[in-house]
């Protein structure tokens, strides 16, 4: 690909073209439970950490959680339909879930109605749920996503099946982290599950740390993108097409759709018909 642009490129380029050179929307952290402190928290110390050193403004991060006393104001289906949520959801465009990646069923129709996208960690999936092997480059071979002895999804989670009928919405995004090796492979993160069922809407980011880091990675990213294209899917088709094929040929069970490229020109591009 010529004429790349750093993901940091990117986002100065798009903090100008910006309305008042700002950002706009919200990127929501739904990871806490009401009355739960932030700070000192997983979810400020790993995700609201990695967004801010992605780009995102603090002023543009909003954690949901604390201080809230009615538990139905909180999760997905909450934030999409509790009439307290109206001021925040009209803001909201991207909504992080690195600790809690599942979906109950009363989200999955909400998530499909509006134009949020909520970005979870495959990494963080019960096995039986969605998820699969391998965990370990070293033991790459054994945890093969067909070996028979590992899940790799199946359907035996008690939320199986409504976490992928939201991730079939096209509104939910998985991530999972992998790492480079000194000759360039690029390989799943040791002990990181990885996209098992949710491959078509499942993204690897190349991060060192834990996979709580790269589903707030890829939340950042694409609260990047929001900032130019105005739909939802969008900025899945802009992610997807920038996504360089890793592991096995095409969308994959270890990888999804690939490897995220942050330099894509083509997040910078008009979006044409498809």
């Amino acid at each position: 690909m010529t004429n790349t642009l750093s993901f940091a490129g990117m986002r100065d380029l798009i903090g100008r073209i910006a309305d008042g050179g700002g950002h706009r929307g919200k990127l929501i952290i739904s990871e806490l439970d009401a009355g739960e402190a932030f700070e000192g928290s997983h979810a400020q110390q790993t995700v609201y950490v990695s967004m801010k050193e992605e780009g995102v403004p603090a002023a543009n991060i909003h954690v949901h959680g604390p201080g809230i006393t009615n538990q139905r104001v909180l999760g997905p289906h909450g934030i999409l339909t509790h009439p307290d949520n109206a001021a925040l959801r009209a803001e909201t465009l991207v909504v992080n879930r690195s600790v809690r990646p599942a979906f109950n069923a009363l989200a999955v129709q909400p998530i499909a109605a509006h134009n949020i996208i909520f970005v979870a960690s495959a990494g963080n999936l019960d096995p039986d749920i969605v998820a699969c092997g391998p965990t370990d480059p070293r033991i790459r071979d054994f945890w093969r996503s067909d070996h028979p002895y590992f899940s790799c999804g199946g359907g035996r989670g008690s939320t199986y099946a409504n976490t992928m009928a939201a991730v079939r919405t096209g509104k939910v995004l998985m991530a999972t982290a992998a790492v480079r090796e000194q000759d360039g492979t690029v390989v799943p993160n040791t002990g990181v599950l990885m996209c098992g069922d949710t491959r078509e809407q499942c993204f690897a980011v190349e991060q060192s740390g834990i996979t709580s880091a790269s589903a707030a990675a890829l939340s950042a990213a694409v609260f990047h993108l929001f900032q130019t294209y105005e739909d939802a899917d969008d900025v899945v088709h802009a992610l997807t097409s920038c996504a360089t094929d890793i592991g096995e040929p095409g969308v994959d069970r270890e990888f999804g759709q690939g490897l995220v490229d942050f330099r894509c020109t083509e997040a910078m591009m008009p979006v044409v018909d498809r």
